[in-house]
Order: structure tokens, then C-alpha cells, then sequence
């Protein structure tokens, strides 16, 4: 009997820890926003290894934006894959009512938080600027296909806090594009291809498909998303 106490008192000890690590994540499914809960640790991503980091200069489509995204991959025990992303303000102006958005989540579940530690093995990241720079919204189109984060501010120089997306993808690829933009003065974005994106197979598309998708389809997707958004704000 007292054998059997132990196991089941160690049982739901493991069960507490593994709810733990990831309370402060929040499911979010297509059409929906969720307001996000404030990480100070990168304790979502204990026991997940890095597979790739990068830093996207991205382009200016108007507004006066200019921006970088640092990203990172990451993969759970289990092979699902974590997506984070980071704004550095590289504008000679403010960014106010910031947007990060990355495609292409089709197909694959998504939970989203921020954090502000750095995550263990990375270069890309840096420490936030502080107050106002964590995102406190995020928001998944209707298609499943675009996550934003929004609701921070970055003055010339700035670094956002760390953006994440947990998902059931075992797979990505780097076909995806990812956007800075604000909703005030102007509407302004920046636009990157070339993002970490999940992805349903480890199958590489044929060599026209990989230009046109790698090359324009994510960025033209984005550009109509930002310019309906523009018309309704």
C-alpha cells in the first residue's frame, strides 16, 4: 500500500511539472486572438533542442518600417516543433502598434506565448528593451495560415520580446515570409521571404514550385493581408 501511495503521489507530481512547463502557453485556433500570458523564463522550452536560427533583414513596402526578425526552431522530446520570433527596430522612427506575423501554419495546431530570458544555445536572440516591448495579443487567420503578434512598441533601436508558436509539426522548411508592421503613422511594413515555416512532410517541392513559393507567393499573401488590415483599422 505504501508502495503504491508513492507511485501515485510521484505520478501526479510528474503530471503538476509537466502542466508547469507550459501554463503560461495559450491554444489558438484559426479566425481567433488570444490575449497572452507574460513568460520571464524559457521554461516552455525545457527539453527542446535548437535546429536552426536565422536573423531576416526584411523589406521596406512602405511607412518608413524598417525591421529585423530573429527566428529560431526548436524540437521537443516528442519531434513537434516550436517557432520564435523577435523585432529589432532598425527605423530611424517609432514603431507603434507593432504586428510580427509568420506564415504558413495551415494544417497544424498552434499554442502562443512570449517570453523574455533568452533561450539556451541561441545567438539570434537578445535581452527585450523592457516595458512595452512584450507582445500581449496574437491572433490566427480565419484560413489557419497567418499568426500575428501584436500589441507591442519599439522605439528606433528597440528589441521586442520573444515570440513563440508551439505546434505538432515534425517538419519545416524555410518557403515561408514573416512581417513587421504598424497599424499608426502611415501603416508601414517590412516584409521578409525566406522564414522558418512548418511543414506536413519532409517532401521538397519540385524546383519551379520552390522558386515561385520561396521567391514571391508568401510575400504576395502577406502584402493583400496587410493592405485589408489597413482598410479596416
Amino acid at each position: 500500500m505504501k508502495l503504491t501511495r508513492i507511485c501515485i503521489l510521484g505520478l501526479l507530481a510528474i503530471a503538476l511539472l509537466a502542466n508547469s512547463a507550459s501554463a503560461s502557453l495559450v491554444p489558438l485556433t484559426s479566425g481567433t486572438s488570444v490575449n497572452l500570458i507574460p513568460e520571464t523564463s524559457a521554461a516552455d522550452l525545457a527539453g527542446a533542442t535548437l535546429v536552426a536560427q536565422q536573423t531576416l533583414v526584411l523589406i521596406p513596402s512602405g511607412g518608413g518600417v524598417a525591421a529585423t526578425v530573429a527566428e529560431a526552431v526548436f524540437r521537443e522530446a516528442n519531434g513537434t516543433l516550436d517557432f520564435l520570433y523577435q523585432v529589432r527596430n532598425t527605423s530611424g522612427d517609432s514603431i507603434t502598434e507593432s504586428t510580427v506575423t509568420g506564415t504558413d501554419f495551415t494544417g497544424v495546431t498552434t499554442s502562443v506565448g512570449s517570453i523574455t530570458d533568452v533561450p539556451a544555445g541561441t545567438n539570434v536572440f537578445v535581452a527585450n528593451s523592457g516595458p512595452g516591448t512584450l507582445p500581449s495579443t496574437a491572433t490566427r487567420g480565419i484560413a489557419g495560415e497567418l499568426v500575428s503578434f501584436d500589441g507591442f512598441r519599439l522605439q528606433p533601436g528597440a528589441i521586442s520580446g520573444i515570440a513563440l508558436i508551439k505546434t505538432n509539426a515534425q517538419f519545416f522548411n524555410t518557403f515561408g515570409a514573416a512581417v513587421v508592421s504598424s497599424d499608426l503613422s502611415g501603416f508601414g511594413s517590412a516584409i521578409g521571404p525566406n522564414s522558418y515555416q512548418p511543414a506536413l512532410s519532409n517532401v521538397i517541392p519540385e524546383p519551379a514550385t520552390m522558386v515561385m513559393v520561396g521567391t514571391g507567393l508568401p510575400v504576395l499573401g502577406l502584402g493583400a493581408w496587410l493592405r485589408k488590415r489597413g482598410g479596416q483599422a
